[in-house]
């Protein structure tokens, strides 16, 4: 129907099934990068690791909360809406909730990064 303004079928399965593997994609490099934290050996910064790693950590939830959700936002008709099995169980009212909760966490951790790094010399 040209009237619509929903997607075909076939393009919301590519899409979401991109945003899928983008997803695992960006979590494999989030643990590398949490295992390079862990690893490193370097005393200097053994206290400001612990900071990065927590830094890491939050932004790793943060991203697989909001890859399992899978939110799909379509601006035309202004409508966000989520076809996932976890949307079956939390609606988006909650799942903004927690989205900017988990935010807010990860800027805090960011910001404690930044303090620790300005008025600590490593």
């Amino acid at each position: 129907n040209m009237d619509s303004t929903e997607l075909p079928e076939g393009v919301r399965d590519a899409i979401a099934s991109f945003h899928h593997f983008s997803g695992v994609i960006f979590f494999i490099i989030n643990l590398l990068v949490c295992l390079l934290i862990i690893v490193d050996v370097d005393s200097r910064g053994k206290y400001y690791r612990k900071y990065l790693f927590t830094l890491q950590a939050s932004s790793t939830v943060l991203d697989i909360f909001c890859n399992v959700y899978a939110p799909i936002i379509q601006v035309n008709c202004r409508a966000l809406y989520s076809d996932s099995l976890v949307a079956k169980h939390i609606n988006i009212v909650a799942f903004i909730t927690i989205e900017i909760f988990l935010f807010v966490e990860v800027a805090n951790t960011y910001f404690y990064c930044v303090y620790y790094r300005r008025n600590v010399s490593l």
